[in-house]
């Protein structure tokens, strides 16, 4: 019983693990400089839906407002509006 349980405890180890890891790799995300918009928006996306994955409730506001901060300069027209 007791391996059974020690290896559950590393399981749930693993998972806050990779869920700390992408809760950072969300968080520095940002657009390359010669990337399509909607490349981007992929790999936002993939990060967003491992996280709910991983039980995290992000919101959808929180994911635009990540998206606005993080584009580049040539995209201040869209920002503004």
């Amino acid at each position: 019983m007791e391996d059974i349980e020690k290896v559950i405890q590393d399981i749930d180890k693993v998972k806050k693990i990779k869920f700390q890891s992408l809760k950072s790799d969300f968080e520095v995300l940002k657009i390359k400089e010669s990337e399509l918009i909607l490349n981007y928006f992929s790999r936002i996306n993939v990060v967003v839906n491992q996280l709910k994955e991983y039980g995290d409730k992000i919101k959808d506001v929180y994911v635009v407002e990540k998206i606005l901060r993080s584009l580049t300069s040539k995209f201040d027209y869209v920002v503004r509006s």
